[in-house]
């Protein structure tokens, strides 16, 4: 059975939020803008408001990993060091194989008004901080 093209995952992740309590606006068709304040304030200290833009470039996306299995969760502390590393990890179920996928997306954390660590990382997209993250994760799987 095929599986999940990346094109197929970012419309999926597009469709998720169209309706999400956390979206403020669209940077383009498969960009969303989310209101992360909560999620930011649990590990940073005097956050007015956090915004985290998801890019859905098909071009820049990732597959770093697929099973039967759900991955389990990152804790609040990874999400947001991700999100400073210019990375967002989304897992999602793909209905056509069945299988869980945990996609890598290009991301921008703005603190107020002051944008996080530029999607630098997908320059030197082979090893780097946000992939050993997601490997540290793959790897505390039980």
């Amino acid at each position: 059975m095929a599986g999940c093209s990346v094109e197929v995952l970012v419309n999926g992740m597009v469709n998720a939020y169209k309706n999400s309590p956390r979206l403020v606006g669209w940077a383009n068709a498969t960009s969303p803008i989310l209101d992360v304040t909560d999620i930011v304030r649990q590990v940073m200290a005097d956050v007015q408001q956090a915004y985290l833009t998801i890019y859905g470039d098909p071009s820049k996306v990732r597959v770093i990993y697929k099973s039967l299995e759900r991955p389990p969760d990152n804790t609040t502390d990874q999400i947001v060091q991700n999100w400073l590393n210019g990375i967002e990890i989304e897992r999602q179920k793909c209905e056509a194989d069945g299988l869980h996928y945990l996609v890598m997306y290009p991301a921008k954390l703005t603190v107020n008004g002051q944008p996080g660590t530029d999607a630098t990382m997908w320059k030197i997209l082979g090893v780097s901080a946000a992939v050993l993250l997601a490997m540290d994760f793959i790897g505390k799987k039980e």
